[in-house]
Order: C-alpha cells, then structure tokens, then sequence
C-alpha cells in the first residue's frame, strides 16, 4: 500500500475520532502504556496530563551499570524536560506531564498535541526505559 493511501486512512480514522469528542485515552507508544486525559486545573485553566508505568529498575545484584544509568537519566531528565520521573517503592518508574492549554482539548486535537509532547520527551523516554527491566508477556499455551 503506498504511503499517500495510508495516510488517506489514517486521517479518515482521526476525522471520526474528532467526532467522538474524548477528552481521554490510553494508547500505546514505543512498547509503553500511556493514559491521557483533557481536564480543568486548579487554576481555572486547562491541561493535558499524561502518565506511564517505564518498568522496574534492575537490582544491583543484577545489573548494577544498567540501574546506575536508569537513575542517573531520570535526575537529568527531571532537570532538562517538561515531564517528570519518579522512582516508586517497589522500584518502578513513572513518567507524569502536564502540559497547559488554552481549551480542554478532545478528539483530534487531544491526539495532535499528546504527538507533540511524546515527540518532545521521546529522546528521554526511550533512553530511560531502555535502562530498565524488559517486561515478561505472559504466553498463552498453545
């Protein structure tokens, strides 16, 4: 299929998620789940905020150069980016952002500006998760 049919069909799709009006989603980016969501913020305003589970950091025993580095790129990252990393109890890290906006934001411009963040925070993301514990799918038995 070439690649003018498959943006054709693509924009189709977002023309009728448009229509929808969703001010949430989870979806799916780069092997990680994200949840987003169009809401009110305290001050009166609006934001989009957005928020994934990246993986479990690798016991020292494990892997202790691939932790080092997972913590260290998360403190970089929390000082240079608009998103923030956070190392729970159990050693999984989160992303979080929240981004302002001028509207509540649904259906295909929802979709265009979460684009714009992930592309903005991309670079971070990969390197961090790519740090991290792979996960285990669970297989179905055949």
């Amino acid at each position: 299929m070439k690649l003018e049919q498959s943006l054709a069909i693509v924009e189709g799709h977002l023309a009728t998620l448009d229509d929808q009006k969703f001010s949430s989603i989870d979806f799916e980016w780069h092997g990680i789940q994200f949840h987003a969501e169009s809401q009110s913020n305290r001050s009166g305003g609006y934001e989009i905020r957005l928020s994934a589970e990246l993986g479990r950091l690798h016991f020292t025993a494990e892997n202790s150069d691939y932790r080092k580095r997972a913590i260290d790129s998360i403190y970089a990252s929390n000082r240079n980016s608009d998103g923030a990393y956070k190392i729970g109890r159990k050693s999984d890290v989160h992303y979080h952002s929240a981004t302002k906006t001028t509207e509540l934001l649904t259906g295909q411009k929802l979709l265009e500006a979460i684009t714009a963040i992930l592309l903005h925070s991309s670079d971070h993301l990969q390197t961090i998760k790519g740090y991290l514990k792979a996960e285990k799918r669970n297989r179905l038995a055949a």
